[in-house]
């Protein structure tokens, strides 16, 4: 086992190891401050703390691929700035199970965290979770495994989070991301994009600015798992809110859709687009393969629905003055249910 313990002032350090049980922990303080991290073997740790403007932190683990072992890699970094400093944040694990936890504090800054999990299968193969303070920060996660899950908590204005999760090798896992954030006066942007089996996503965007949320979840393979695989829950509060879902299969595969919608504010946008193809097997009899629930309130909100499969059913609630709703079911049970009080609103209905 190696440890090594490093306080460095406005310096840069850059160290590799390789063998078992590697823990390496290392504070910084000052300006212009640089740590790259290269651990290489199992049952890796690896933990920054730094303090200043301009710092950058780079953390490469490669772990064993082996299911049976405990998390094999595990990442831990905070880094505070000050004013306009503009700092970054990377971390690459590939193999094992991987653990990412990252805060991040100053304005202008990024967060880049790529995690690759076991082949095999484990209980959590990549975990990222990044909390931000700050103006226009960038959160990208990428994740490539089993039971992905990425949790994202940005607090300030015009800030942006973007997560990726798929597998390369088979659709049969679970993606999990949840983006939470707090624009203020400016409004944030929030992207998830899941392609697998098992698909749940979450975006909750606040404040008096403009939001933009988009999902896609798709399935590359066909699947006999008939319970719903695909959810997106998108709640907007703010000013001219903008969301976006797209959930379906790709090359034969299937999707059993579920998206809920909540906007609360003026001139709010929601576009959803589900397909699901169930190859009219009996046993998927009776299962909703698209289902839709939007709820608006604000002025001149529009709302548009196309579902493509067997079973549709969509929700619509619109609380608003001038609004409009559209919704085009294409497959084989069709159910439309828009409700809208106030006055000077359109619907437009068409089923086949």
């Amino acid at each position: 086992m190696k440890k090594l313990l490093i306080s460095l002032f406005a310096i840069a350090a850059t160290f590799s190891i390789s063998a078992q049980n590697n823990t390496a922990t290392t504070s910084q303080n000052g300006d212009a401050l640089l740590i790259n991290v290269d651990q290489d073997g199992s049952n890796q740790a690896a933990t920054v703390k730094q303090s200043g403007s301009m710092a950058t932190t780079t953390i490469t683990q490669s772990g064993i691929d082996n299911p049976d072992t405990p998390p094999n890699n595990v990442a831990t970094v905070t880094q505070v700035g000050g004013g306009s400093a503009l700092s970054t944040i990377n971390i690459n694990q590939e193999l094992g199970n991987n653990i990412t936890s990252i805060t991040q504090e100053g304005n202008g800054s990024s967060v880049n965290v790529l995690q690759v999990g076991n082949d095999i299968g484990s209980t959590t193969n990549n975990s990222a979770t990044i909390v931000s303070y700050g103006n226009q920060n960038s959160v990208n996660i990428e994740q490539n495994g089993f039971f992905n899950k990425g949790t994202v908590n940005q607090n300030s204005d015009n800030n942006t989070a973007i997560i990726d999760q798929y597998i390369s090798t088979t659709p049969e896992t679970e993606n999990n991301a949840n983006i939470s954030q707090d624009g203020h006066s400016m409004g944030s942007k929030a992207y998830i994009y899941q392609n697998g089996i098992k698909h749940e996503a979450k975006i909750l965007q606040s404040g008096e600015g403009d939001h933009l949320a988009h999902v896609s979840q798709w399935s590359d393979q066909a699947s006999n798992i008939l319970a719903p695989n695909q959810k997106t829950n998108i709640e907007q509060f703010g000013l001219h809110n903008i969301a976006k879902v797209e959930q379906g299969y790709k090359s034969g595969g299937i999707g059993e859709n579920k998206t809920k919608i909540e906007q609360s504010g003026v001139n709010n946008t929601s576009e959803v687009v589900q397909m699901s193809d169930m190859y009219n097997e009996p046993e998927a009899t009776g299962v909703f393969n698209n289902e839709v629930n939007i709820s608006q309130s604000g002025n001149e909100d529009f709302l548009r629905i196309e579902q493509h499969g067997n079973q549709n059913l969509s929700k619509v609630n619109q609380n608003s003055l001038g609004s409009n709703a559209q919704i085009y079911q294409n497959g084989n049970d069709n159910t439309a249910t828009v409700n809208q009080s106030m006055g000077a609103n359109d619907v437009i209905i068409n089923q086949n």
